[in-house]
């Protein structure tokens, strides 16, 4: 059964009493954690993999990528296994986009993996750390929105590491004014979409005032009972993983504008149907 956004929201139940009190033990601890000298160490031995991966023809590398691509759609890539990944993600691109990723990239990708922000500095290749996190998490089959201040970038970033997708034989997208109906549904069926957080909200925004309401558990047994098998598709395949770049811009100056959007609608046909439910 289909549910809404909103319960799938809600399927994770709240903590309460002492699970309470772990989990919030767990994250100030987790705070306290030295993640990037921690990363950086991980980043050594990805750059030492990548030494010895180097050695594998296109076809050798292509099949080890196939490989650690189903252990990610299983969620069985951690440790060990994630770092030998990454290095492989990394080959990739030396050879695909002749873009070598340098320690300081690889430290970051590892800290992206773990949830955490990563401050680089200007030169120090955003874009390329952004791709190579985008095909890990790609790897899992749920989609991937690498989400940016404005459609140009989004547009030229997803042109330019097509190569490196295509080599990890993942699916890219884009988003920008002129995708439209279809073709922006399409956009985020791909295994990653690169696109503006305005894009995404207001996307979100505009399935929920179309079915947020309607494809609710209770809504499909109704439409069970109605014999009505119409189903409204969303725009959005979900919400796995973002990565955000330009996070200052994004979260903070775009943060305090609010998003609204409103629609009418008539709930005439509603109506009909739960009387057609209370008399069968």
């Amino acid at each position: 059964m289909d549910l809404s956004y909103a319960e799938r929201l809600q399927q994770s139940p709240t903590l309460q009493g002492f699970d309470a009190f772990a989990n919030n033990i767990r994250g100030h601890l987790g705070q306290l954690l030295p993640r990037g000298s921690y990363n950086a160490r991980k980043a050594v031995k990805v750059l030492k993999l990548c030494e010895k991966i180097a050695e594998l023809n296109d076809l050798a590398l292509k099949l080890e990528l196939e490989t650690y691509r189903a252990l990610a759609a299983c969620n069985k890539l951690s440790g060990e296994k994630l770092i030998m990944a990454t290095a492989l993600v990394s080959e990739a691109a030396a050879r695909s986009m002749k873009m070598k990723p340098y320690k300081v990239q690889v430290t970051a990708v590892m800290c992206l993996q773990d949830g955490c922000i990563s401050e680089m500095a200007t030169g120090e290749g955003k874009s390329l750390t952004a791709a190579i996190t985008a095909v890990l998490i790609g790897f899992k089959g749920r989609g991937c929105h690498v989400m940016t201040s404005n459609s140009y970038l989004a547009c030229r970033d997803a042109e330019e590491f097509t190569p490196l997708f295509t080599f990890c034989g993942l699916s890219v997208a884009s988003l920008d004014e002129e995708c439209q109906g279809d073709d922006r549904r399409l956009a985020y069926r791909a295994d990653i979409t690169y696109c503006t957080n305005k894009d995404v909200a207001a996307d979100f925004l505009r399935d929920q005032i179309r079915m947020g309401t309607k494809q609710t558990s209770g809504r499909v047994l109704l439409n069970n009972i109605h014999k009505e098998t119409k189903i409204v598709e969303p725009t959005l395949r979900g919400l796995e993983f973002a990565i955000v770049d330009e996070i200052d811009s994004v979260m903070i100056d775009d943060g305090v504008t609010p998003l609204l959007i409103s629609s009418e609608g008539s709930q005439k046909e509603d109506v009909a149907m739960y009387y057609k439910a209370r008399d069968t």
